[in-house]
């Protein structure tokens, strides 16, 4: 089985997990995200702050929770510090290192 972690929630980075986990093979996936949500988008911000969209959530495409129905492990108030690509592990604040064979950054 493939072994993918993605660092960053955002848009980008849960687009990234989704083409890692379609097709025919298994993947073992993981999304570090920093705060609280996933699929993000950053580029209604100016909507938001102009008061066209009334709240933070609205801008938010897809929860966590609908991101692990489809088998995406997703873990949000994590922050990986540091990446070690030789050793193929990263440390994160927030518990003890995750040995992966692939490595996307969102």
């Amino acid at each position: 089985m493939d072994r993918v972690v993605v660092v960053g929630g955002d848009a980008a980075g849960m687009s990234a997990a989704a083409q890692a986990s379609r097709g025919n093979h298994q993947v073992d996936l993981v999304v570090f995200e920093k705060g609280a949500y996933t699929s993000f988008a950053a580029c209604g911000l100016p909507y938001f702050v102009g008061g066209l969209v009334p709240e933070q959530e609205s801008l938010v495409a897809r929860s966590p929770e609908q991101h692990r129905s489809n088998g995406i492990d997703v873990r949000t108030h994590h922050e990986v510090m540091q990446i070690d690509i030789d050793a193929r592990h990263r440390h994160r604040r927030t518990d003890a290192d995750l040995d992966r064979r692939r490595l996307v950054g969102g």
